[in-house]
C-alpha cells in the first residue's frame, strides 16, 4: 500500500510528502525547494503497519474521504494490538527472533481469544481488553481507570471532545 510520509526540510522548512510503501525501508528523498538530500527514518514503534496506516487514514481525510480513512485507521488499531499481544508472548518465551509458526501461533490465539469474548462489547473493546489482561491482569477501562487515579490526570467532559488536563 502506498502512504504519503509527511516531511519537513530542516535546511529551508519546506513541507512535503515523500512516498513509503507497506512495510519497506523508506528511500531518501530530495527537497523539492532547495535540492537538499533527506534520509528518512521510520518512527520507533510496536507496529510499523500501524504507523503507516495512521499516516494513510489522514491522507484519505485531507483528501475528503473519510470512508477509507475509518478503515485504515481501524486496522492500524488492531494491527498495534496483535504486534503488542506478540510482543508480549515474545517477552513470555522468551524469545527474540520468533519462528513463523510461533508467530502464527500467537497471531492466532489472540484472533481465537477475541472473537471468544461472546458479549456485545465491539472488536476493540474486545482486543484492548484481551492485550490489556495479558499485559496487567485487568481490563482496559479498569487500567485506565487506575492510570487515572494514580497519576492525578483528570479528565473534564465537555459537550465537544474531551479535554484532558494534569493536575499541578
Amino acid at each position: 500500500m502506498k502512504v504519503p510520509i509527511p516531511v519537513t526540510c530542516s535546511v529551508c522548512g519546506c513541507n512535503f510528502s515523500a512516498t513509503g510503501y507497506g512495510e519497506r525501508r523508506l528511500s531518501p528523498v530530495f527537497c523539492p525547494t532547495c535540492r537538499v538530500p533527506i534520509v528518512l527514518f521510520d518512527p520507533l514503534s510496536i507496529s510499523l503497519i500501524a504507523e503507516r496506516l495512521l499516516l494513510r487514514s489522514r491522507a484519505e481525510v485531507d483528501g475528503g474521504d473519510p470512508t477509507i480513512s475509518i478503515i485504515c485507521s481501524a486496522v492500524a488499531v488492531e494491527a498495534a494490538l496483535t504486534q503488542v499481544f506478540v510482543k508480549w508472548k515474545k517477552i513470555e518465551h522468551n524469545v527474540v527472533m520468533p519462528t513463523a509458526t510461533q508467530r502464527d501461533e500467537w497471531e492466532k490465539e489472540y484472533r481465537n481469544a477475541a472473537r471468544r469474548d461472546k458479549s456485545r462489547r465491539s472488536g476493540f473493546e474486545k482486543s484492548a481488553d484481551l492485550v490489556s489482561k495479558s499485559l496487567t491482569n485487568k481490563m482496559f477501562d479498569d487500567f485506565v481507570s487506575g492510570y487515572v487515579k494514580k497519576s492525578g490526570v483528570i479528565v473534564l467532559n465537555f459537550s465537544g471532545p474531551q479535554k484532558t488536563v494534569r493536575q499541578a
